[in-house]
């Protein structure tokens, strides 16, 4: 049985996973084959944070440098120093255009608290949280959104401590791979969508899924792999076993605004055996 913690992400992020963290991990396999734990595309962290800590090893890996550094203030000394200035904020349009302009212009503050300090607002701010692309103010005539943003403040403490024991990388995923494989190793991979590349930070090409795909048809571990059914995925992946489930997306934007949200199928690969977990999909 796979075990689940009682932590949630607070990060809003382009692709995460937080709707369908419980389900994935009731794929995983059995928390006493595998010791070291790589979330290879971590993004939001929705999937390793639910995630009950079982494993000797845990890896975060991602390539967004904005996102790593907020992580580390986070887990660092400047925490409380990081919700108290959080706190203060208000919850405007015009500061969160003015900081979002600059952003997308390349202009970052020379402390590390303060950047991490921009880039949550910004992400908590944003309709489409896209680290990589600029996107319109969260106002909702359904949700307060500044009182949202107050409480995901609170789960701050929540979020570092879930984190406390995980290693923090910033790597191509080709060189994580080649670190941490092993016959113990298990590795969670969240990859960038085909065709929706351009909205994650460093993007990613056909080559990249090609190598992925590639590289993990010869790890010694077991690897669970996520995309939607593109024709390039279902060719790369044939041979895995595989797992659909059906959803509603969108839960950031349309959800909030009392839109209809999109449903679509996602596609979940893997290349080991595993024993179904009910959940709440089923």
């Amino acid at each position: 049985m796979n075990q689940l913690s009682n932590k949630k992400s607070t990060l809003r992020y382009f692709g995460g996973k937080g709707w369908l963290a419980k389900h994935l991990i009731s794929l995983f396999p059995e928390d006493h084959t595998y010791s070291t734990f790589v979330d290879l595309f971590g993004g939001g962290g929705h999937v390793i944070t639910q995630k009950a800590r079982t494993s000797q090893v845990e890896v975060f890996n991602d390539k967004d440098a904005d996102l790593v550094n907020f992580l580390l203030v986070l887990a660092g000394p400047q925490r409380q120093e990081l919700k108290r200035k959080l706190h203060s904020l208000p919850t405007s349009r015009y500061l969160f255009e003015k900081w979002q302009d600059e952003w997308f212009q390349g202009i970052r503050p020379d402390s590390e608290l303060e950047r991490a300090i921009r880039y949550y607002y910004i992400q908590r701010m944003k309709i489409v949280p896209s680290p990589n692309e600029k996107s319109g103010f969260r106002s909702s005539k359904t949700k307060n959104t500044a009182t949202d943003f107050q409480h995901s403040i609170e789960n701050l403490d929540d979020f570092a401590e879930r984190f406390r024991n995980v290693m923090i990388e910033q790597r191509d995923f080709r060189d994580i791979i080649e670190i941490y494989d092993s016959p113990n190793t298990f590795f969670f991979c969240d990859a960038p969508y085909v065709n929706r590349e351009r909205r994650y930070k460093g993007g990613f090409s056909k080559g990249d899924h090609i190598d992925l795909a590639n590289l993990l048809s010869k790890i010694q571990g077991k690897a669970m792999v996520t995309y939607y059914g593109h024709p390039l995925i279902l060719e790369l992946y044939s041979s895995w076993r595989l797992e659909t489930v059906d959803a509603a997306v969108g839960g950031v934007t349309k959800g909030e605004l009392g839109e209809s949200r999109n449903r679509k199928t996602e596609h979940i690969f893997m290349n080991y055996q595993y024993e179904r977990q009910m959940t709440l999909w089923d």
